[in-house]
């Protein structure tokens, strides 16, 4: 399969956009001594007083069963911090899959490597809408293993469209609270605009999901990429990942950390009350 000549202008030139979005993931990996593999990913939000650890509840309670570790300038790290993953949802009928960590930097022999984003990266009102490109970095698991204590990052960009109503009811998410793209991994397109498969979803849950910018935009040089999701699970029945809104977490963020609160922005679409799991059930994690 080729690209039209249209579709290879767009694709370079939105390389550079996927290439600066890379300096955010953070992949997450479970060791046990100096053996392990990468269970996820996820990404950093600095906030005033504190630096949050954002992923998926499934890979953050993977606390409970190994110690977690992230890179860092001087190796892999242990992460250190109260860790918030999502039980239940009130009045709601979809899983959430939000984990956060406070992060306890002081008690870190190292600061995580990834760039954190900020407050004015977030998009919490985003509207899906055609000709505009959409992607994510992933750690995927098949690629990332840790030998001897040395891991070495292999990531990989899942990038893609908006998904129909249709996709949406296949995976069961709705559009106010899950983002869907569509993303056929096994025909993605590389730097050379010639067709390659990339690796499989697992290990990339957790991993920041970014409306790139219109088709217009990238092609003029003048998009500005804004985070929207964060991936959850990835389906090759129907070409898709799915991703939680950033509006979802921010939720999250502001009522689980108060104080964080007041710099936080407000979704204008969504309202659900976030239960954590309870706080007599943190010394479960393995810290």
């Amino acid at each position: 399969m080729e690209l039209s000549d249209a579709r290879v202008r767009l694709r370079r030139a939105a390389l550079p956009y996927e290439q600066s979005l890379l300096e955010y993931l953070l992949p997450i990996v479970g060791t046990d001594g100096n053996y392990g593999q990468a269970i996820g990913s996820g990404f950093l939000l600095q906030l005033s007083s504190g630096t949050v650890l954002i992923t998926a509840a499934h890979v953050l309670s993977e606390l409970q069963n190994c110690f977690l570790r992230v890179p860092s300038r001087s190796g892999m790290v242990v992460l250190e911090g109260k860790p918030h993953v999502t039980r239940e949802i009130r009045d709601a009928s979809f899983d959430a899959d939000v984990g956060i960590c406070l992060l306890d930097i002081e008690k870190m022999t190292d600061r995580p490597s990834a760039t954190p984003l900020t407050v004015a990266d977030l998009d919490v009102d985003d509207i899906p809408s055609p000709q505009t490109a959409y992607g994510c970095w992933g750690a995927p698991r098949e690629e990332n293993r840790v030998i001897g204590g040395e891991f070495d990052v292999r990531a990989t960009f899942y990038g893609g469209l908006s998904a129909s109503d249709e996709t949406y009811d296949l995976v069961g998410r709705q559009p106010a609270t899950h983002f869907v793209m569509n993303c056929d991994r096994r025909l993605m397109f590389g730097e050379s605009c010639q067709p390659v498969q990339a690796p499989g979803f697992d290990g990339i849950s957790g991993g920041p999901l970014f409306r790139l910018g219109t088709f217009e935009e990238i092609i003029r040089g003048c998009a500005r990429p804004k985070l929207i999701g964060m991936m959850i699970e990835g389906w090759d029945r129907w070409s898709a990942v799915v991703s939680i809104r950033v509006s979802v977490i921010v939720t999250a963020l502001r009522q689980w950390f108060p104080q964080f609160a007041s710099e936080l922005p407000l979704p204008s679409y969504v309202e659900v009350q976030m239960v954590p799991i309870p706080e007599d059930d943190h010394d479960k994690f393995r810290t």
